[in-house]
């Protein structure tokens, strides 16, 4: 038997012909070691299982090696009235809004990619401060967004054995001062099927004051870039695998989380998973050492090498490793 077990709940993985004839020497070895499961909680294996209040799919396993992993109904149901109730008395004390972060913590690890915990770091900040009532209209704002994404986000997909090629995605930022109206730009380079595709994009000064002043915002414009390539190509990048390279630490690292403390951050980053989980894009994101990153010269008008490389590109082969096993 595969058998496994979290502090006192034991589940097993067993062949559909078999699973009777387990379960009864299951209950057997139980009753030998003189433990008695409880009856109401005791279920026997199904294609589609409760665990733990997670549920696992395996209509897919055997025809497309994908197991499909949600939440429980009823979790989401129960998040949704705890959500209506503090919305209903415009007021939370810590303990709720502790509480609340686990609970809506514990339903992203079902959810597709990273979706849903860039809501968290209003929370975390509110459990900072004093408890306040009316709700800050931030707060109110991510608690209204908690409870939308646990009714629409997709399940999450685990690969037993992905065949996939992979695509290469490069992101990158500058910001030139000297360049006058042109000082910030991302750009994006694309690979698939040996064909080379790049794109860039002039940051305006509009976006910029959107953001949280500082003198330099190299941060959120290098995760800037990201949604971009994925909002440009992601007719191309449906369903696929992706390798996604970055050059810059803290915005790899933003997005392998899936939030940043820093709250506009946070909200490019969330826009980043919810393009990658409405199109599928299975993701597993990397640093990239500055002088390798090819989108480098995107981001800076610079298309000299790029041009010279269509047509004549060859990329190494690559055996992508399931994202949601590592990054995600």
């Amino acid at each position: 038997m595969a058998i496994d077990h979290f502090f006192d709940d034991f589940y097993y993985v067993v062949r559909d012909q078999e699973s009777s004839v387990t379960t009864f020497c299951l209950r057997e070895a139980f009753k030998l070691l003189g433990f008695a499961l409880d009856a109401d909680k005791s279920q026997v294996p199904a294609e589609v299982a409760e665990v733990l209040g997670v549920c696992f799919n395996m209509q897919s396993l055997s025809s497309q090696k994908i197991l499909m992993i949600q939440p429980r109904a009823t979790r989401v149901v129960n998040l949704g009235v705890i959500i209506d109730s503090i919305l209903q008395a415009d007021a939370m004390p810590h303990a709720g809004a502790a509480s609340l972060l686990g609970k809506f913590g514990f339903l992203c690890s079902t959810m597709f990619g990273k979706v849903g915990r860039s809501c968290t770091g209003p929370l975390r900040d509110y459990l900072k401060g004093e408890p306040a009532s009316p709700l800050p209209p931030h707060v109110v704002m991510t608690l209204k967004l908690m409870k939308i994404l646990v009714h629409v986000a997709k399940p999450r997909k685990c690969f037993v054995h992905d065949t996939r090629s992979p695509i290469l995605l490069y992101t990158d930022a500058s910001d030139v001062p000297e360049r006058g109206c042109n000082r910030w730009i991302v750009g994006a380079v694309l690979i698939h099927n040996e064909n080379l595709r790049y794109t860039h994009y002039i940051v305006p000064q509009t976006i910029i004051d959107r953001w949280l002043p500082k003198e330099t915002h190299m941060g959120q414009l290098e995760l800037l870039a990201c949604p971009l390539a994925l909002a440009t190509w992601h007719d191309l990048l449906r369903s696929a695998a992706v390798l996604h390279f970055v050059d810059n630490d803290s915005a790899a690292a933003g997005l392998v989380r899936g939030f940043s403390p820093k709250r506009d951050s946070s909200a490019i980053i969330g826009d980043y998973w919810i393009l990658a989980a409405t199109h599928e894009i299975d993701i597993y994101i990397d640093r990239v050492e500055s002088k390798s990153n090819i989108s480098d010269g995107p981001s800076r008008l610079d298309f000299t090498l790029l041009e010279t490389l269509k047509g004549h590109w060859t990329p190494p082969r690559i055996d992508f490793l399931a994202a949601n096993s590592f990054s995600v």
